[in-house]
């Protein structure tokens, strides 16, 4: 089996037709004086993301789950305002194993990825506040649908209890110190803990110009620290025992704003919409492959109407083309809003002799020989 072949995980939400790789911008701005409540509210939700990600890894659907994991966590600590960390939280979503998740319905998925694309579209000139008290609601039903895993021992430990306590706090913090209009993040970065700084601590995620804090963390390493029982050492902890709000076991969707209070514009709103359910039914409704031939097989996919077939979807060596060894499957999610697809399948290394066409819906498994 060709684990996360053609999937196109990292980066889903930047690949969404119609939605535009987001913008890099100073770190110095509004919010981000070391102090501010807007900085210790950045460096919280970007806390929890990373954590989040690195606790869930045997939940996720890729292929060096260290290295690739540790590459979004390492973006994750590079973000520079809520609509970027909200794009990370996209991509982490598109690739947590479905079977796994099933006790998340499908409709509070898609409701969930709504909530996701409202945020990342959402109007930080407007509803700063409200854009990191929704996060928040978000990653407090993500970790929901994963607390019952038992190949995620993270979620029944006392860290998972302060992480979900951080949360309430943050949402509480964004209600009661609403982040300036435009709000930045603070320059990041992830270090290891000192033996004697936190015993039960492997790493931390602090402000870039913290003082006497020049050794870095990769992200890989965070994955597997966590993954082994490590710890992210918890921040704010006096601030969090004077919060009123107890531990959430579920997610509280109450913390989740709707579409239209994020998003100012009616005809935003409705992009967010479509953005957010096509994303959802490329996730959802894959096209299976299974190569029941004896020899090596190249397949390539187009879109439906496509006479010519000379450029695959994503480009020649993008996630529509694949070979696959007899005996061999593959998951493949086309980057397209459409329903149908053609295939054009040939021998491995020639785009030029086709050995047949074949029309391919989403959610079909497709025999090859």
């Amino acid at each position: 089996t060709i684990k996360g072949a053609a999937a196109g995980v990292l980066g889903a939400a930047a690949r969404v037709p119609g939605l535009q790789s987001l913008p890099r911008v100073s770190a110095v701005g509004p919010g981000t004086t070391a102090g501010e409540s807007a900085a210790e509210l950045a460096l919280g939700l970007t806390r929890a993301v990373v954590e989040l990600i690195a606790a869930s890894a045997p939940a996720c659907d890729v292929d060096d789950r260290s290295e690739q994991l540790g590459s979004l966590i390492d973006a994750v600590s590079r973000t520079q305002h809520i609509q970027d960390l909200a794009a990370k939280l996209i991509d982490f979503w598109y690739i947590l194993r479905e079977d796994l998740v099933s006790n998340w319905s499908r409709s509070a998925q898609q409701h969930w990825l709504r909530g996701a694309h409202a945020v990342l579209n959402g109007d930080m000139q407007k509803v700063p506040g409200l854009l990191a008290r929704t996060l928040c609601g978000l990653l407090l039903e993500v970790a929901s649908s994963l607390r019952h895993l038992s190949c995620l021992p993270w979620f029944d430990s006392p860290e998972s209890e302060t992480w979900s306590l951080s949360l309430h706090y943050l949402a509480h913090l964004a209600d009661e110190e609403v982040p300036p209009a435009g709000w930045r993040f603070p320059e990041m970065a992830l270090i290891p803990c000192e033996p004697d700084a936190a015993a039960l601590a492997g790493h931390r995620l602090v402000r870039r110009d913290e003082k006497g804090r020049t050794k870095r963390a990769k992200g890989s390493e965070v994955v597997l620290s966590i993954t082994s029982g490590g710890k992210m050492a918890a921040p704010c902890v006096h601030m969090l025992m004077n919060s009123k709000k107890p531990r959430a076991s579920d997610a509280e969707p109450s913390l989740i704003s709707g579409v239209e209070a994020l998003v100012s514009s009616s005809s935003q709103q409705s992009k967010v919409v479509k953005e957010a359910d096509r994303l959802y039914m490329q996730k959802t409704k894959p096209v299976f492959l299974q190569n029941q031939g004896s020899s090596t097989l190249k397949v390539c996919f187009f879109c439906e109407k496509d006479l010519v077939c000379a450029l695959p979807l994503g480009g020649i060596g993008g996630p529509c083309v694949l070979t696959l060894e007899p005996g061999l499957r593959a998951t493949v999610r086309p980057p397209s809003s459409a329903e149908r697809f053609k295939i054009k399948v040939l021998p491995p290394g020639l785009m030029d002799r086709a050995l047949y066409y074949s029309a391919v819906a989403r959610g079909q498994t497709v025999q090859l020989r």
